[in-house]
């Protein structure tokens, strides 16, 4: 299906595609256009892709049982990526706050055989869609769109700088705040519940998910 989703709903796919992205090995990194990548993983006997679309009309996530579509000419942040986190094991999947960010933590044995953590961030925010590739201490590696001081971007997405998260409003997350149980969601945290936003991004969840 294909739909407009928020930071709610968000978490709900986090959710479902952690059931299978845990544990999962990386075997290999393809970018299959200028948005598109494929990371094509291996868990429980099984093959699948990782599909994720950085076009910032239409960005979306999704796996399917396999993707045979070939690589084009190999990019910079595509070699980094190869370099960095081929041949490695996802152990963490979690949603950033309420936003649509989705952090994969990965652990791979460096030369001396000691596994190394690495962060993969994928930001599905609309125009500002990108995807960030951090060491443990979040400081980047690399980035698909480099991002340098400007005064209308907060943050800097460049090697070696500290990876923060995109700026967001002062909202409240259903999950952790409390509120009056009696009233509904959006009148219990008012102007400040995101539930009312809705955004134009696009998820794409296929029957080969085995998501119901």
């Amino acid at each position: 299906i294909q739909m407009s989703f928020d930071g709610l709903m968000f978490r709900r796919i986090t959710k479902l595609l952690s059931s299978y992205l845990i544990d999962a090995k990386i075997n290999k990194v393809n970018q299959i256009s200028t948005f598109d990548f494929v990371f094509l993983l291996y868990k429980e006997k099984q093959g699948k892709a990782l599909i994720v679309s950085t076009n910032p009309s239409s960005s979306y996530i999704t796996y399917l049982l396999k993707n045979e579509k070939e690589s084009m000419y190999p990019t910079h942040f595509m070699t980094q990526l190869r370099h960095h986190i081929e041949n490695s094991q996802i152990i963490e999947c979690t949603q950033q706050g309420l936003d649509r960010v989705l952090k994969l933590s990965i652990k791979k044995r460096d030369e001396l055989g000691d596994y190394q953590i690495k962060h993969l961030y994928i930001e599905l925010t609309g125009k500002m869609t990108n995807i960030i590739l951090c060491k443990n201490d979040d400081i980047i590696i690399d980035a698909l769109h480099r991002i340098g001081p400007n005064d209308l971007i907060k943050r800097i997405i460049m090697p070696g700088a500290k990876y923060r998260l995109p700026p967001v409003h002062e909202l409240k997350d259903p999950y952790l705040d409390p509120y009056n149980k009696e009233l509904s969601l959006c009148n219990a945290f008012n102007s400040n519940f995101r539930i009312s936003y809705f955004y134009n991004y696009s998820i794409n969840i296929y029957d080969s998910c085995c998501i119901h």
